[in-house]
C-alpha cells in the first residue's frame, strides 16, 4: 500500500498553500515529481477560461461529464486510471510548470461566470469544475510527503496556549495547509459546537469501540492525522486574525461550562475533564503544523 495523505482543498489558495509548502521539500510516496504532478493536474486549466459558446454537450462531453459529477460527489476513484497522453508528464518537466500550475488555480479562482467552457467536458457549471480539479490536485499531492517538521506540542492548559499563540501572532511557517487564523475558526467552532445544548443521542457502537483510542490520546498520544473536518467546520480562506482571540474565549468558555457537553463525533459522550483534555488536544494536534518564527521575549 502506498503512503498517501489525505488532502482535501477548500479553495485554490489552499491548494496553492500546500504546492508551496511542497516547494521547500518533499518525499515522494509513488513515481511522480512535484513537477510532473504539477504538469499532469495543471494540463486541464492551462487553456483559455471562457464562457461557453453553447450549452449543449456532445454524447463524448456528456461521458467525460458522468465521471466528473461522480468524482465530485464521492471523491477521487481509489482504482488507478489512465491518463490521456497530452497530460502523461515527462521524467523532468521544466520546473516553471510549478509557477503555471499556481498561475492557473489564480486565474481559475477569480473566474466570475456561472458557466466555463471546460473542453472535454463541455459546458459545464464553474463551481463543479473548480472542485473537479481542486479533488483532481489534492489527490495526487498526497503522494507527496512534506519534509518541513511538525512541532511536538502539548498543552498542559489554555494558559500554555495562549501563550503558543501569541508566539505565532509574531511570525510563523506552516507544515501544514491551514494558516493560524484558519486554525482558530477551526477550534474556536469545534469549541463552541460541543456546549450547543442538548437532548443527546445514545453511543454509537463505534463511539463505544474508539474508547480505547480516546484513552490513548488523553494520556497523551497524538490525535490521528489525515481525518477530514466535517464540511461545517471546514475553515474559510478569508479568516482574519480575530479568530485567535475568538479561540481563546471560546476555550475559556468551555473551561468554565458546566456541562454536560455534547457528544464528540467519534468518541461520544465525555466526562468534563475528559472533554478538556480532549479540546487542548485537538489545539496542539492542529497548531504543531505551524512553527514560531520568533522566540520568546
Amino acid at each position: 500500500m502506498v503512503d498517501r495523505r489525505t488532502l482535501n482543498f477548500a479553495t485554490e489558495a489552499d491548494a496553492i498553500a500546500e504546492i508551496e509548502r511542497l516547494r521547500s521539500g518533499y518525499v515522494k510516496t509513488a513515481n511522480w515529481s512535484l513537477n510532473q504532478i504539477a504538469f499532469h493536474t495543471g494540463f486541464p486549466i492551462s487553456f483559455p477560461m471562457q464562457s461557453p459558446a453553447t450549452m449543449s454537450a456532445t454524447p463524448e462531453q456528456k461521458q467525460m461529464q458522468s465521471f466528473l459529477e461522480n468524482v465530485v460527489a464521492n471523491g477521487w476513484p481509489p482504482s488507478r486510471l489512465d491518463s490521456p497522453p497530452p497530460m502523461r508528464p515527462p521524467d523532468e518537466p521544466n520546473p516553471s510548470v510549478v509557477d503555471d500550475l499556481v498561475s492557473n488555480l489564480k486565474k481559475l479562482a477569480a473566474y466570475q461566470e456561472k458557466y466555463i467552457d471546460a473542453g472535454v467536458f463541455g459546458p459545464l457549471e464553474t463551481s463543479k469544475y473548480r472542485r473537479f480539479h481542486l479533488i483532481h490536485i489534492a489527490h495526487h499531492l498526497g503522494f507527496l510527503q512534506p519534509k518541513t517538521d511538525r512541532r511536538t506540542l502539548r498543552y498542559a492548559d489554555e494558559i500554555e496556549l495562549a501563550a503558543d499563540l501569541n508566539r505565532l501572532r509574531h511570525g510563523y511557517t506552516r507544515a501544514g495547509t491551514w494558516s493560524l487564523p484558519q486554525i482558530c475558526w477551526h477550534l474556536a467552532k469545534a469549541t463552541e459546537y460541543s456546549m450547543r445544548p442538548g437532548p443527546f443521542p445514545e453511543m454509537t457502537p463505534e463511539q463505544i469501540a474508539a474508547r480505547p483510542k480516546l484513552d490513548r490520546i488523553l494520556s497523551g498520544e497524538n490525535l490521528p492525522s489525515g481525518l477530514t473536518a466535517p464540511e461545517f467546520l471546514a475553515p474559510p480562506a478569508d479568516c482574519t486574525e480575530g479568530e485567535i482571540d475568538r479561540l481563546m474565549t471560546a476555550m475559556y468558555a468551555a473551561k468554565a461550562f458546566p456541562g454536560p457537553f455534547a457528544p464528540h463525533r467519534l468518541f461520544g459522550t465525555l466526562t468534563t475533564d475528559e472533554a478538556r483534555k480532549l479540546r487542548l488536544a485537538h489545539c496542539a494536534h492542529h497548531l504543531s503544523h505551524l512553527i514560531p518564527t520568533h522566540s520568546e521575549s
